[in-house]
């Protein structure tokens, strides 16, 4: 009993995957894979570290962070977490267009806070990379 090989006929490869594959088609198929990882927002903070320096016990200190779209496709922060309630955001709610700047607007209530404080704010948007931290220290002294 004699055994059958199976054989890849490349002329005519078996159906439509097998066809998209193909050496005629791979370059197109690349070209295409490489414009769609290179179409995508991406975020830069300008100053994402900062320092407060030294306040009194509830001071309420500011802090603006510059950040610009440097990707090719709209960014859009879906929101910014903060480590405890002594803390609030401010941030741009609408996609921000490519080459846009925006400011994200820190504000820290020192009221319940002591000693040297070092805090995060985390910025979560559609580009890829994980999230943008920025962070703001610096001392806080007792009345």
């Amino acid at each position: 009993m004699a055994v059958k090989t199976a054989r890849y006929n490349f002329k005519n490869p078996p159906g439509i995957t097998a066809g998209i594959f193909s050496l005629r088609a791979l370059p197109l198929f690349l070209y295409m894979i490489t414009l769609q990882c290179m179409s995508q927002p991406r975020v830069i903070a300008e100053n994402a570290r900062q320092k407060f320096g030294t306040v009194d016990k509830g001071a309420l200190v500011d802090k603006y962070y510059h950040i610009v779209n440097a990707g090719n496709e709209p960014l859009v922060i879906e929101r910014v977490d903060v480590e405890c309630s002594c803390t609030t955001v401010e941030f741009p709610h609408t996609p921000l267009a490519p080459g846009e700047r925006a400011v994200i607007h820190v504000a820290f209530n020192t009221a319940s806070a002591y000693g040297r404080q070092d805090r995060t704010a985390i910025v979560y948007s559609n580009a890829p990379g994980g999230p943008l931290k920025l962070r703001f220290k610096g001392m806080v002294r007792r009345k």
